[in-house]
């Protein structure tokens, strides 16, 4: 965790048609972006850099925003950042548990400037503005719980009331065992107990599934073939009588550390807004989690 990851400046001016020194224009003159450093001081750009730009870019190509109103907005974000994560030094300490939680606070601010920059930009289309005001307020309360599973909860049972009636799960990734641990479900308004069972990576089919789990990508299964499962796994996914399945990976600093997985009795019953709401939590909650699992226990992300 302690290796800076990223993509170099011509990786994200390739992937967002906007040249090398436009980004560093709008880095260096209105703050849009925060890289990381290499140790030889190369920027190293993150995929919420990359989203970040390409949202900035839409906003000023198609709805007319200027990058100062941009920046405004921006700056307004960080005045909101919740108040644990302006408790942490910026500096790095010479305390290596203290560094590691300072270092996942960096990457977390990141995470809530976006949510608040798109609440601010959505204004004017309701739905999405109050959807989006609830994920902020959700992630705001998750950062503040003093547990990590008290977190997690807070995570699934917000989705879980955003999405519906579907069944919400965060699970925890034992890198040593190879398999998820389950740490909070919720379906609808309820919090329900998680599954004490362990569900190995060994159980996720297609095998598309397992490659896309440890590459850090969601995938989504419309109608979920039981004969192509482990006889375990058909047997739990019966018991749920689940038919469908969103699950999208949990990363922090570079790493995956979890999954959000939602999950339907009805064949393709996760919609296209239930999947984008989902990639969205899941995004802010991988670095939410690894900060407050770092403040509660700090050798648990080594």
């Amino acid at each position: 965790m302690d290796r800076p990851a990223g993509v170099k400046i011509g990786e994200v001016s390739r992937r967002t048609g906007l040249s090398e020194a436009t980004i560093r224009l709008w880095e260096e003159q209105y703050g849009l972006l925060t890289p990381a450093r290499s140790s030889g001081q190369q920027r190293l750009y993150s995929e919420n850099d990359v989203e970040r730009v390409l949202y900035i870019r839409e906003l000023i190509s198609q709805r007319g925003y200027s990058l100062q109103s941009v920046a405004g907005i921006l700056d307004e974000a960080r005045q909101h950042i919740p108040a644990p994560l302006h408790d942490l030094p910026r500096a790095e300490s010479a305390d290596p548990q203290a560094s590691r939680l300072t270092r996942m606070a960096e990457e977390l601010r990141p995470y809530l400037e976006d949510v608040y920059l798109r609440m601010a930009t959505h204004r004017d289309q309701i739905r999405e503005g109050q959807v989006l005001a609830q994920v902020h307020s959700m992630v705001a309360r998750s950062v503040q719980d003093v547990t990590y599973a008290g977190a997690a909860s807070t995570l699934v049972s917000g989705s879980a009331a955003l999405l519906g009636n579907l069944r919400t799960t965060l699970a925890r990734y034992d890198r040593a065992q190879d398999v998820l641990r389950w740490v909070a479900t919720a379906v609808g308004d309820d919090l329900v107990e998680p599954s004490p069972e362990p569900w190995p990576i060994s159980f996720l089919a297609p095998a598309d599934t397992r490659r896309a789990f440890r590459e850090g990508q969601p995938f989504y299964l419309p109608s979920v073939a039981i004969d192509e499962l482990a006889p375990e796994a058909a047997r739990r996914v019966r018991a749920r009588g689940v038919q469908s399945v969103y699950a999208h990976p949990l990363r922090a600093a570079g790493e995956v550390i979890g999954m959000l997985v939602v999950s339907s009795r009805r064949v393709d019953g996760v919609s296209s807004e239930g999947r984008q709401l989902c990639a969205r939590v899941s995004a802010i909650s991988g670095p939410t989690l690894a900060y407050l699992a770092a403040r509660e226990t700090p050798a648990a992300f080594v």
